[in-house]
């Protein structure tokens, strides 16, 4: 582990002097988590958690984005806690910086110099999180059982076959519009989601307007196939009895302007199952050239981005924002 355990022991032993924040209490170090680890867990005066990872010298890509996978499997396995994420290295390159920024990640940049007196910590501490074997009764497993584990198996492979298709969808993005906003990866207890928008959406530069895109990945289990959507959804704040007449004025002016948007289902079609309620949406098979096609739709929505933008600028001067 060389210089990265001196790194733990200094920040372990004075979190508010690397961490800059007051009443930090170390949880973990090296914390087992599935198939992960991750360097140090802090819990933070309001009950909240801080996954830190670390890396002696320059942040590489790996590490960059790594951090995501381990607040998954932390997320998964404790979906009520508020979690924070933190990356600590020597030197982090202009561009790394910009990732983690955009992806919502905090991230510290500490010299070498700075951990040169190590001090005495108690190595020891660690937790391994194991999620416990189930019993098996005597005799043959049942059928259900089988394809239960099977179905669980599946959608993992499918979920970190789109985690790495999201990282490269993001990247790809970043270079082909400055000019998006990243909020990073969001997780409930069956999808996964990457969400950002196009800055010229936002009431200023403080405020969403409440319209954002999504990149998501969706899980059909009696089908057992993963997909993936793009699609536009309006929140708040625009106010809830305008949110209908925002994506009704939307819809009817890009008919109005004669935008052919034939691969994209819109309002009020666009949505899965009985829920109905997104802007606009697209539906892309999961397989190892999804970054290329996500970038490919963006692209062919250039012209219904203007129309969102002139419609926030609309509402927002007319009141309909809380």
């Amino acid at each position: 582990m060389g210089f990265e355990k001196r790194m733990e022991d200094a920040i372990i032993s004075d979190p508010q002097k690397y961490i800059d924040e007051k009443g930090l209490k170390i949880i973990a170090r090296q914390y087992h988590i599935g198939k992960y680890i991750f360097d140090l867990l802090f819990e933070d005066r309001h009950g909240g958690k801080l996954l830190v990872e670390l890396q002696d010298g320059t942040l590489d890509r790996n590490h960059t984005y790594k951090i995501l996978d381990y607040y998954y499997e932390y997320k998964n396995a404790h979906p009520s806690e508020f979690i924070d994420l933190m990356v600590i290295a020597n030197n982090i390159p202009p561009e790394r910086k910009k990732r983690l920024a955009d992806l919502g990640i905090a991230f510290k940049e500490i010299q070498k110099s700075e951990f040169s007196q190590e001090p005495i910590i108690n190595s020891s501490l660690m937790v391994v999180e194991k999620t416990p074997a189930p019993k098996v009764p005597d005799g043959r497993p049942k059928d259900s059982d089988v394809n239960k584990k099977q179905i669980n198996l599946d959608k993992l492979k499918s979920i970190e076959l789109f985690i790495s298709q999201a990282e490269k969808f993001i990247e790809a993005m970043l270079d082909y519009d400055q000019n998006i906003k990243f909020m990073g990866f969001r997780a409930n207890n069956k999808n996964r989601f990457v969400w950002f928008w196009p800055k010229m959406w936002e009431i200023s530069p403080r405020q969403l307007s409440g319209v954002f895109i999504a990149f998501g990945y969706f899980y059909e289990r009696q089908a057992r196939k993963a997909f993936v959507r793009l699609y536009v959804g309006v929140e708040k704040p625009i106010a809830e009895e305008y949110k209908r007449r925002f994506k009704d004025e939307v819809i009817a002016e890009l008919r109005e302007l004669k935008m052919d948007l034939p691969e994209f289902d819109l309002w009020p079609n666009a949505g899965v199952s009985s829920e109905k309620t997104k802007l606009l949406e697209v539906k892309m098979s999961l397989n190892e050239n999804l970054w290329k096609t996500g970038v490919e739709y963006y692209k062919k929505i250039e012209g219904f981005r203007s129309i969102v933008a002139n419609k926030v600028e609309e509402f927002k001067k007319k009141g309909y924002t809380i």
